[in-house]
């Protein structure tokens, strides 16, 4: 039962029911960040929908998989850009898969102090302009094999094939190559 007191958990079933019922986004937001009960936590956030009760949930939360379900249910992608800095890795992850902002994601590639995080970030960028600036500018050797596989552009991915200073960024060009000469099935 982790830190809960048998006292603590809704063993009748009360305050789950009180939850199915309760329509105050207020009231559920309090619930999802204060009850003792792991279900009833889970069941306030499940009901909740405001956004701004939902950013402070992710935010200021501490139960962590309420705060996850929390940022899964986020839209605002200025609320998800806050949350980029959060100090749980978990959650910077979850961040990143829900971001659409190209240049923030690009960004996180290249500053976060997370290898993970960066990766994630790397990966989930489609910018074409933006992945050709880290393959062709980046400093970080990883990142910019990632963002020359994803690459479209023949002319520029046979320059860092012959040219680059980084074998494993020239290795890369290549293989990303071969695999835009092959037929697609």
């Amino acid at each position: 039962m982790g830190g809960a007191k048998l006292k603590d958990v809704d063993l009748d079933g009360k305050r789950l029911a009180a939850i199915d019922n309760l329509t105050d986004q207020n009231l559920l937001a309090k619930a999802a960040m204060e009850d003792t009960d792991p279900s009833v936590r889970k069941a306030a956030i499940e009901k909740l929908t405001d956004q701004k009760l939902l950013a402070k949930v992710a935010m200021e939360g501490t139960d962590l998989s309420v705060c996850m379900a929390a940022i899964n249910k986020l839209t605002d992608q200025a609320v998800l850009a806050k949350l980029t800095v959060d100090k749980r890795l978990g959650v910077r992850h979850t961040v990143i898969e829900k971001l659409t902002d190209q240049a923030l994601l690009a960004k996180l590639a290249v500053e976060d102090k997370d290898e993970d995080v960066r990766m994630h970030a790397i990966n989930n960028l489609t910018d074409k302009a933006l992945l050709t600036k880290l393959a062709v500018e980046g400093k970080d050797e990883d990142i910019r094999r990632i963002a020359v596989s994803k690459l479209e552009d023949p002319k520029l991915l046979a320059k860092l094939a012959a040219e680059d200073k980084d074998e494993h960024v020239r290795n890369a060009a290549k293989e990303r190559l071969e695999e835009l000469r092959q037929p697609h099935e």
